[in-house]
């Protein structure tokens, strides 16, 4: 395997997918269950170049790597994080040489030995990327998830350092789900307080001083004009009498009104 120093970026990526694999962080479990979920993980990272397929040996190592690595990201101090960088770059990582990069540039690199282990050349790579975060970014960029309950930890390599969240497609979106609904619970709700509500919908403003009717409880009245008995909401003139079916029916003075509709006008003085 061939890691250019320069991309510290591949290595730190690495080291933060392959710790947040395991069970103690996943809710769903093991991530590596076997070689094939291992061989899935390589490829994700474009490090089966050479056709290797990882054996369960190669399954085994990699899982003690996993343990090793989130010790050192772990660790509490710069000096304490380079150490353990330096004993994973070491693990099969060879003399740095210089070779010509595409464009025609020279650029550094750390060979792997010949025929070292999978998890031996994961380590190598790893830790080149660790201690390429610290010299240019610093140790704090080792940092654990913040999404309450999660045990993830990640290496923030973005250009600002604001990484929250080991994986921000899933801790990240369960933060800002919670966080909605808790706005939500405490958003006060609107005050009615000065308007009474009607009888079926509970949310049509009364005006002051304006009658609600039985049926809809929004009909405005005006003073001294009378509901009637079936709708509530006919207008009746002052001093109009109400039929006793339709109460709509307006009655001349003097005139009384017919038993069914309360409507036939009766001339003065002319017997029913």
């Amino acid at each position: 395997m061939i890691i250019p120093l320069a991309d510290y970026s591949v290595g730190a990526a690495v080291a933060t997918d392959l710790v947040n694999t395991s069970p103690t962080v996943r809710a769903a479990g093991e991530g590596l269950q076997d070689t094939d979920a291992l061989a899935a993980f390589l490829a994700g990272h474009d490090l089966l170049t050479d056709g290797r397929r990882p054996l369960d040996d190669d399954l085994d190592q990699v899982r003690y790597l996993r343990r090793e690595v989130r010790v050192v990201l772990e660790t509490a101090t710069e000096e304490h994080a380079v150490a353990g960088a330096m004993v994973l770059a070491g693990r099969a990582g060879l003399t740095p040489g210089l070779r010509c990069a595409p464009g025609g540039r020279l650029e550094w690199y750390v060979p792997t030995a010949p025929g070292a282990p999978l998890a031996g050349e994961l380590a190598a790579l790893i830790g080149i990327g660790l201690l390429g975060v610290v010299r240019a970014l610093g140790h704090e960029r080792f940092c654990a998830c913040l999404s309450p309950g999660c045990r993830g930890l990640f290496v923030d390599t973005s250009r600002a350092g604001r990484r929250r969240y080991c994986t921000p497609d899933l801790c990240g979106n369960r933060v800002n789900v919670a966080n909605h609904r808790a706005r939500r619970r405490e958003t006060p709700r609107a005050d009615h307080s000065d308007t009474a509500p009607d009888g079926l919908r509970g949310n049509a403003p009364v005006p002051e001083g304006v009658a609600l009717d039985g049926i809809t409880g929004h009909a405005p009245v005006p003073e001294g004009v009378a509901l009637d008995g079936i709708t509530g909401y006919a207008l009746v003139p002052e001093g109009v009498a109400l039929d006793g079916l339709l109460g709509g029916t307006a009655v001349p003075e003097g005139v009384a009104p017919d038993g069914l509709r309360g409507g036939a006008a009766v001339p003065e003085g002319v017997a029913w």
